[in-house]
């Protein structure tokens, strides 16, 4: 649990200077993304399933014109040590100044080793295109 913890305190990577984050030295982008959720099981409300979800938060100070999320979460079979990919979301919906929430699932829980990559691809306020990543984050799931 506190490895958990770790990571996800570090995921935080873009730091907001006075005016905003400016991740890619953009001066019209002002968006700060965090990794809110590790890979973890979750029980869907009213169901006695377990699936397993990941969270992305959004905030722009600045509102860009696009915003592209794209989510990948991939689990790590055993006993190959392969890592498959088992969801990958795309997500266009602006981040607002209060934040908005990201999340996605699979709809089955697996135990062992899943990881969240994270993308974002847009055009800041004027325009000017962006990309950048939030370094992938690892969480071990039990399923139970």
């Amino acid at each position: 649990m506190a490895l958990l913890r770790t990571v996800v305190g570090a995921a935080l990577v873009l730091a907001s200077p006075a005016g905003g984050c400016q991740p890619t030295g953009l001066p019209d982008y002002g968006c700060v993304m965090r990794v809110h959720t590790v890979p973890e099981e979750f029980r869907p409300e009213g169901t006695d399933a377990l699936w397993v979800h990941a969270i992305v938060e959004a905030r722009c100070d600045v509102q860009p014109r696009s915003h592209n999320l794209r989510l990948t979460l991939r689990q790590q079979e055993e006993e190959s040590q392969v890592w498959r990919e088992r969801n990958v979301g795309e997500y266009e919906r602006l981040p607002t100044a209060a934040g908005r929430l990201y999340t996605i699932t699979y709809q089955e829980c697996i135990p062992g080793r899943w990881s969240l990559r994270t993308v974002v691809t847009g055009q800041d306020s004027r325009g000017a295109e962006y990309r950048f990543e939030i370094p992938e984050v690892r969480g071990r799931v039990r399923c139970g």
